[in-house]
């Protein structure tokens, strides 16, 4: 555009463009970006993490317990604003989609999926597996939800969202009807429960983890855990939590005992192909910590000068 306001068009090019430079001939420095959000399985039946992603927004990796099924998010833009919760077999069969929405917890059973619908107002959905037709639960006066939980005993979920003019927190919602019931104090967040469903490990509003007790009571603080890190699980005696932080390549899981602190290296994680891999999203392990599933964010760049035509 010149400063008297005319347009000219300088390239038409296929896919995004990023302009890094230009020469004061008027030629362009600029690449060609490849964008791709994929996810990953580990099984004991293979050696190799798998590629299980469908398109190209795969997002989210939650796996059954036998680690023979994985449930994840495709958010490309064919699945629209709502997005697509999608199941598939870990031998590589191909991706059955349940509905829309964002997957957060998978039943013990393996029979039920724990989705939120991110529609104005979100919608927290069930999915079956198999035959069966999805529930929409009470969303109660909610305005926002990011995140869901089966208790233990499935017979009621925890959400963490808010009400308007709340703080984000966590809710009990019975499935046999009614809405959520608060029990943690607001401002709470990024938890998760306890295996016996007694404790969610959350951070608080000054961004600091605690142990919060949902039947009342003090919460308790755990000073060993940082703010920067973020919960994967609960491990299956309830007495350590997994743990990892973001923006490491790969990313290092850490064990972290809740009493002592003492903290022993789980995993290294990352694909095996790491060219153009901007973050590594541990998600998902099984109880008996043989599988996990994680996702990953790649970017693939085309350096290319372009010149101005005559």
């Amino acid at each position: 555009m010149t400063v008297a306001g005319k347009r000219r068009v300088a390239l038409e090019s296929a896919g995004g463009l990023t302009i890094h430079d230009v020469a004061r001939d008027g030629r362009w420095l600029a690449t060609r970006d490849a964008l791709r959000h994929g996810i990953m399985v580990h099984t004991p039946e293979s050696n190799e993490d798998r590629d299980l992603s469908w398109l190209e927004w795969s997002y989210g990796p939650i796996l059954s317990q036998d680690g023979r099924t994985v449930i994840f998010s495709e958010m490309s833009a064919p699945m629209g604003n709502n997005y697509a919760v999608g199941l598939r077999k870990t031998d590589g069969s191909p991706v059955m989609k349940l509905g829309e929405g964002i997957p957060r917890d998978l039943s013990a059973d393996g029979k039920s999926v724990l989705a939120v619908v991110p529609s104005t107002p979100p919608q927290v959905v069930i999915y079956p597996t198999g035959a069966g037709e999805p529930r929409r639960l009470d969303r109660g006066s909610l305005e926002n939800v990011e995140s869901a939980q089966w208790f233990p005993n499935g017979d009621s979920i925890l959400i963490g969202g808010n009400e308007p003019g709340t703080a984000t927190r966590f809710y009990d919602q019975d499935l046999a009807g009614g809405p959520p019931r608060g029990v943690t104090p607001p401002g709470t967040n990024s938890g998760k429960l306890s295996p016996d469903g007694k404790l969610v490990l959350a951070k608080g509003p000054d961004g600091k983890y605690f142990l919060y007790t949902l039947s009342g009571g003090e919460p308790r603080a755990v000073p060993w855990l940082m703010e920067s890190e973020s919960l994967i699980r609960w491990t299956a005696h309830g007495r350590s939590v997994l743990v990892f932080t973001v923006g490491s390549i790969p990313s290092r899981v850490e064990r972290v005992d809740l009493e002592t602190g003492r903290r022993t290296l789980f995993k290294e994680i990352a694909p095996p192909d790491r060219v153009g891999l901007m973050g590594v999203w541990p998600n998902f392990v099984t109880n008996d910590e043989r599988s996990y599933a994680y996702h990953f964010y790649r970017r693939v760049s085309t350096l290319f000068v372009a010149e101005s035509k005559k």
